[in-house]
């Protein structure tokens, strides 16, 4: 038995120069093929991308199988493409008779797997679909199906009694329709890490618990109870979002953040949490308002995003799932998915947008500083319709001596505090607490008779 070729195990990184009158060798010869064929598979695979690019869905229909015209690209740089809808109305096992391909075994045994003929082909071996139920003692609904390049060298140099000229070997890649289980077919799939992968699963988006007021608040402590209610909400589904934020990620993070940062993001926000006073409560929720946000801010640019570069080879080198015959399981078992390259996906700047999130939401943990007793600061902003960027930064945020940069190129007066380097996330020294800054109004400090009217104008804007 052989074994399925891939053409980019090895990839070919130079070719002779022939010269006048040289002889050459096959190798020489096959070093130019190899080279290019090499070249044009890379191009596909690493600059266009890979997967199911359109169409190709299978259907049972009676006691046939239609699959539709479409066009998709394996990881090793193999086009499969149907310019129309083909049927294929009998089936014959696929077995270790079969060249090997090492990603239908388990170990040492092959998955089960039943090969289609098309209508039309001539095939001794070939069973009718109609009684496939009957034999294997499956429905063939439940099965799902796969979209296989079958690679290998052919030779044909065999002698006869007049002739016995050598004609090489031939490189066949015959393109085959296999029935497989469902759960072969999961396995098969090859999921590639994109964020959009890591926004569906583990990442939960935080929910910004609202404070609410019940009744007639007699003292200004029961104001702050209710702030205090709402906050801890906020604290807790932030310290479990943060901590599942970096494993998924860290593919596209780790040059920004090499270690984890929600073990001191969360540190840093416990020790916040216990150093709040009553004055200063309505600040932290809205601190931790602000944090929530930008965490959802960067899961939702995360969606979409399912460009990849430099796809894994080994992911789905010869084949594509196409999923289920049967639509209402087609959810189910699942289908390849196209991966384009960051060179040519829509959706590239989202993966930007959220790398620059992240940095966000370093400094602003890193940088809150509760405020302290005395004035009230009124800071100029739009309303909460627009975006957290769009909005002014509130006083309670440190702007340090030195100042760094999370957005490349910034130069807006508002943000020009955090704008982007590529400096990695580290961790800071305790902030200092904030100092007034000349362009923030002042409001007029509250009274114990009156703050509970204050604390609520202050809730109401930034």
């Amino acid at each position: 038995m052989t074994d399925t070729f891939r053409n980019l195990d090895r990839i070919e990184s130079g070719y002779t120069v022939f010269e006048k009158d040289q002889v050459l060798t096959p190798g020489q010869l096959n070093g130019v093929s190899s080279y290019l064929d090499d070249q044009e598979r890379l191009s596909r695979v690493a600059l266009l991308g890979v997967g199911i690019g359109c169409g190709l869905w299978p259907l049972l229909q009676g006691n046939r199988v239609r699959l539709s015209h479409g066009v998709g690209t394996t990881t090793d740089g193999d086009v499969l493409f149907l310019p129309g809808a083909t049927f294929y109305d009998r089936y014959k096992l696929y077995d270790t008779s079969a060249p090997k391909y090492p990603q239908f075994y388990r170990g040492e045994e092959m998955i089960l797997a039943y090969e289609l003929v098309r209508e039309g082909e001539s095939d001794s071996r070939a069973l009718a679909l109609s009684g496939f139920e009957t034999r294997e003692g499956v429905a063939p609904g439940t099965l799902a199906a796969v979209l296989y390049v079958e690679s290998c060298l052919h030779d044909e140099d065999l002698c006869t009694g007049t002739d016995c000229d050598n004609r090489g070997k031939d490189w066949v890649h015959a393109t085959k329709l296999l029935l497989v289980e469902p759960k072969s077919a999961a396995a098969l799939a090859g999921a590639l890490d994109t964020p959009d992968r890591a926004a569906r699963t583990p990442l939960e988006p935080v929910v910004i618990a609202r404070p609410i007021l019940q009744g007639a608040l007699a003292a200004e402590a029961d104001l702050a109870a209710v702030y205090r209610k709402a906050c801890d909400a906020i604290h807790k589904a932030l310290v479990t979002a943060l901590g599942t934020l970096y494993k998924p990620c860290k593919w596209f993070l780790q040059d920004i953040a090499p270690a984890d940062p929600a073990p001191r993001w969360q540190k840093s926000l416990i020790e916040i949490r216990g150093k709040v006073p009553d004055r200063g409560v309505q600040y932290y929720y809205d601190f931790l308002k602000d944090v929530a946000e930008t965490y959802n801010a960067f899961r939702d640019a995360l969606f979409g995003d399912t460009a990849v570069c430099c796809p894994d080879l080994n992911a789905f080198p010869k084949h594509l799932v196409l999923g289920s015959l049967d639509t209402a399981q087609r959810a189910a078992v699942g289908r390849t998915g196209f991966h384009p390259s960051p060179m040519v996906s829509e959706r590239v700047e989202q993966r930007v947008r959220a790398r620059f999130l992240i940095r966000k939401l370093d400094a602003l943990v890193s940088t809150f500083a509760i405020p302290g007793g005395g004035d009230i600061r009124i800071t100029p902003s739009v309303f909460e319709n627009r975006s957290l960027e769009e909005r002014a930064i509130p006083f309670y945020y440190t702007v340090p001596s030195k100042r760094r940069s999370i957005v490349p190129g910034a130069t807006s007066s508002r943000n020009a505090a955090w704008s982007a380097t590529t400096t990695p996330i580290t961790p800071t020294a305790t902030p200092p607490k904030a100092q007034p800054r000349r362009r923030w109004r002042r409001r007029s400090a509250p009274s114990s008779s009156s703050v509970s009217k204050a604390m609520s104008a202050a809730a109401s804007g930034r």
